[in-house]
């Protein structure tokens, strides 16, 4: 981890909420270190999006569409 080190648990608890989808965009350290242990590039490896991104797409979408 870069920057000050915290503890971050990854236990199954937490797992299976983000398999729920409970957690879609976990913070920054929750998704350093599951990129670290599922030696993922990047967010999107591991399958999120930033939900800001999301809407931005969205409105991009919805404005072309109106053209």
């Amino acid at each position: 981890m870069t920057g000050s080190e915290s503890e971050v648990r990854l236990d199954a608890a937490y797992i299976g909420k983000l398999e729920r989808g409970d957690y879609r965009w976990p913070n920054q350290r929750y998704r350093e270190a599951l990129r670290i242990v599922l030696r993922a590039a990047s967010d999107a490896d591991l399958g999120f999006a930033s939900p800001r991104r999301a809407v931005v797409d969205r409105l991009i979408t919805i404005s072309r569409h109106d053209r």
